[in-house]
């Protein structure tokens, strides 16, 4: 398994608030029940739905963004939803979410590489929720009208910083500053 893989496998496997609804789809379909025949096809779409890959969800939530985000030049966005930055976007959203993450709290600013004055706290805490939202939305997607959602919390994430900068931030070209907070005995944690 190389690194790429890695990041996607890590994205993958954060859990859904839903999997218990979703088990007890699949052991309604799995009974047989005559009084769930009628909805068996019903279930079915909707378990088959929840068992994709985050990462084939997050593929669709960024082309839906993509084609909400109009200040943005074409190549961008393509690049955006290329299969390398695919799994580049799932790592940074599997660090954020995952079992280790770094609170969006912490968050004191953003760089850029290109050395462009960096983004102020409260804007980049901002843009990093709104990022954090996205990627939770994906992971929780009920159906795909869950995913148009967390397009929409990742167009609100471009307009707090630009959409240019949020591309750079999905992809670890711009760097997001963290500052853990003191604790009452003065120390870092």
């Amino acid at each position: 398994m190389n690194i790429r893989d890695a990041d996607t496998y890590t994205f993958d496997k954060l859990p859904s608030r839903h999997e218990p609804d979703t088990r007890a789809l699949e052991r309604a379909i799995a009974s047989n029940c005559t009084t769930l025949r009628s909805r068996h096809r019903e279930y079915r779409e909707i378990v088959a739905f929840r068992r994709l890959p985050h990462a084939k969800k997050l593929e669709s939530a960024l082309w839906r963004a993509a084609w909400r985000l109009r200040e943005v030049d074409g190549a961008r966005v393509a690049a955006l939803c290329a299969a390398g930055n695919l799994h580049t976007i799932a790592g940074m959203l599997g660090e954020w979410l995952g079992v280790h993450a770094t609170p969006v709290g912490w968050v004191k600013g953003i760089a850029t590489a290109a050395g462009e004055p960096a983004v102020p706290g409260p804007r980049a805490v901002y843009c990093m929720r709104r990022v954090a939202e996205f990627g939770q939305k994906i992971v929780d997607a009920r159906g795909p009208r869950d995913l148009d959602l967390a397009a929409d919390y990742l167009v609100e994430a471009a307009q707090g910083i630009g959409a240019d900068l949020l591309i750079e931030v999905l992809l670890r070209r711009a760097q997001v500053r963290v500052q853990p907070p003191l604790n009452s005995g003065g120390a870092r944690p």
